[in-house]
């Protein structure tokens, strides 16, 4: 007997179809495997783009690709892609080579090469999906790969399958459920001791650690977008993590004894380096919270930012020789293949100063009204100026390493958070253009601009969370025209517009925030961001 239809199951129970964002089934389909009328009939030259699902969706071996449908040239481009386009930095996931040969002999794991490919098929040149628009080719294999999680299965793959979900979901702009997905893998990362795990092989040690590193600090952007207390509270100890040759180098069957490269503690690890910066940008949020949740009198407000400043000349100057930002040394990592990485990193340091040094934009303006610790008083005028200029000096720096890395190196990044770094330093900017009077920065500020706006349209091709960016850089703008003068004061608002990434926020004063169909209440005195206190605890 042919089953009922899905919306005259729905109707039968009084109920409305629910359908998820990015699924093409109903909750209730879903759940029984019934056909849904509402879901979209592909059309021909779409329906061989997901024939990998079709073929394993049902009694698969789910740790099996050997049979799949979709092309193998399809399924290696997409996994090239992905340690192209996203594996640049953290989360640092997997072992190129190794996931390469598995994606080659079958033996990938399904739940993570879906996960992959809803991230990477977006950026194929692959025919098989040239009718289709980027933001859809990944949504179900995405779909597919949260239906195969299996919570009972506490192992590593589950963990990098729940990271791979949580940066799926992110870039739809679900960040609550992102921050559930982290959560989990961190709480499974927590029971197997990760970092400290027993390993049969230097390779899966040193992915142990990686993995590790990648949900802290993964946690530590998202936990402060949703001011959530952070999934894991760290010690003082960094496990030793190895430079990118030593790693692509190791083999499957290296041992610890004999035949492994030498697995010492290395100062040309970029993400090694990356681990101890992360430190400072989360406490960089602690500080801007207390300032703006005046849980801090100004002169310990001043201290913990000189402190601050004073660990981040420490950090890059710390760098050994070969990864200081210069061009030579762009050239050089962009040419073994690990441009991104490199980039990433120093785009981290200049996101963490910009932030730090913001607020002084307008105390350097002779603002009044705002924090107190933002006031310059006598004698600290010349601080405060010359806290601004480092601000508008790393918002420089962020953006002309973008660009060179593209235009003269290569190196397009194409994560989809650079969005958001970028509108950031774009607000510098537009500082310049309103209160400079040196022509020289206010021509190059408009450079930067464009250059930024074009980097976030092209970034949009690909990314539905960069709408939020659009969003949010018209907000400020809007912000702009009201009150140029009160515009960069470190206030609730701004303090959401810096760390609140993943979604719009409402015009400053407005009160309302837009969250999809409905309009949520956020009175500036009604402290809405009352879980700020989570940014405070140590």
């Amino acid at each position: 007997m042919r089953p009922l239809s899905a919306c005259m199951a729905c109707r039968e129970r009084r109920k409305r179809c629910q359908r998820p964002r990015g699924s093409t089934s109903c909750e209730f389909c879903t759940a029984r495997r019934l056909e849904c009328l509402m879901a979209p009939k592909p059309d021909a030259e779409s329906d061989g783009a997901y024939e990998l699902l079709k073929h394993h969706r049902h009694g698969t071996d789910l740790y099996s690709a050997s049979a799949a449908a979709l092309s193998q040239d399809a399924i290696v481009e997409f996994a090239n892609l992905y340690f192209e386009t996203v594996q640049g930095g953290f989360p640092s996931l997997f072992h190129r080579p190794t996931f390469m040969g598995d994606v080659a002999d079958g033996s990938v794991p399904l739940i993570l090469l879906y996960g992959v490919i809803g991230l990477s098929a977006r950026f194929s040149v692959h025919p098989s999906l040239s009718k289709i628009e980027p933001w859809e080719r990944g949504r179900p294999y995405a779909k597919e790969a949260e239906r195969m999680l299996d919570l009972h299965n506490v192992t590593l793959t589950t963990i990098q399958a729940c990271i791979l979900l949580a940066i799926n979901l992110a870039i739809e702009g679900e960040s609550m459920t992102e921050c559930v997905f982290l959560a989990i893998a961190a709480r499974m990362a927590l029971l197997l001791d990760l970092p400290n795990a027993a390993a049969r092989t230097p390779l899966e040690q040193e992915l142990n650690q990686r993995v590790w590193w990648s949900i802290v600090t993964t946690d530590t952007w998202c936990s402060a977008n949703l001011c959530v207390p952070r999934a894991i509270r760290l010690g003082n100890n960094v496990p030793s993590l190895l430079d990118e040759w030593a790693f692509s180098r190791l083999g499957r069957d290296d041992q610890f004894e004999g035949d492994s490269p030498n697995l010492s503690a290395c100062s040309s690890s970029p993400l090694a380096h990356l681990v101890h910066l992360n430190r400072l940008l989360y406490e960089i949020h602690q500080v801007n919270a207390m300032i703006v949740d005046d849980h801090v009198q100004p002169d310990r407000a001043q201290s913990s930012i000189a402190s601050l400043s004073t660990s981040l000349d420490n950090w890059i100057s710390g760098l050994p020789p070969e990864m200081q930002c210069t061009e030579a040394n762009m050239a050089h990592w962009a040419a073994a293949g690990f441009g991104g990485i490199f980039a990433t990193l120093h785009i981290n340091y200049n996101h963490a100063a910009q932030l730090l040094f913001y607020q002084f934009l307008y105390a350097s303006q002779g603002g009044s009204g705002g924090p107190a610790a933002t006031k310059p008083v006598s004698g600290e005028l010349l601080l405060t100026d010359a806290y601004a200029r480092r601000c508008k000096t790393h918002a420089a720096a962020l953006c002309d390493l973008i660009y060179s890395a593209r235009v003269n190196h290569g190196v397009d990044l194409r994560f989809t958070i650079l969005a958001h770094v970028l509108v950031i330093a774009s607000t510098v900017h537009i500082h310049s253009l309103l209160f400079s009077v040196d022509e020289e920065e206010i021509a190059l500020a408009k450079v930067r601009l464009q250059r930024n706006f074009e980097t976030i349209t092209r970034l949009h091709t690909y990314w539905p969370a960069a709408s939020a960016s659009f969003s949010r850089l018209q907000a400020f703008h809007s912000a702009c025209l009201k009150s140029t003068h009160s515009s960069f004061r470190l206030d609730r608002w701004m303090l959401r517009f810096m760390l609140e990434f993943s979604k719009p926020i409402d015009e400053r004063g407005s009160g309302m925030v837009e969250e999809g169909s409905s309009s949520v209440a956020d009175p500036e005195g009604a402290k809405p961001f009352d879980q700020l206190r989570y940014l405070l605890e140590r």
